[in-house]
């Protein structure tokens, strides 16, 4: 859903969603530690009118969102799993949900070898 979309359904402007968006994912990067993380889904957000991304990682088991990094190349991804997860954390994931982005497929059967992607 495009952040247009959100904020029309929301009744609020974009400017407006826009706002608290940023601030919500500024305030759950800061200090944030991943634990127990045994189900992730991946996925690309585009922001600006389309015109940039952010790569999005939830732990889907607590429904929230881990970590967010800004664009959609493999070198986004791969930033999330080498500098956020210990290669220990890597091995408990145990599914990944994500798109047929060969980005995303790449990055999870590198790092994340015994989960099963849906």
């Amino acid at each position: 859903m495009t952040q247009k979309a959100a904020a029309e359904l929301l009744s609020i402007p974009k400017s407006t969603f826009s706002d608290i968006l940023h601030r919500t994912i500024s305030g759950t990067r800061e200090g944030h530690r991943i634990r127990g993380l045994k189900s992730i889904g991946v996925d690309e957000v585009s922001y600006e009118k389309g015109h940039k991304y952010m790569t999005v990682v939830y732990d889907l088991d607590k429904a929230r969102i881990v970590w967010v990094g800004e664009g959609k190349k493999r070198e986004t991804i791969d930033a999330f799993f080498d500098n956020h997860l210990s290669d220990y954390q890597k091995k408990q994931i145990q599914w990944a949900f994500c798109d047929m982005s060969e980005t995303f497929i790449g990055a999870i059967k590198t790092h994340c070898r015994i989960a099963k992607r849906v």
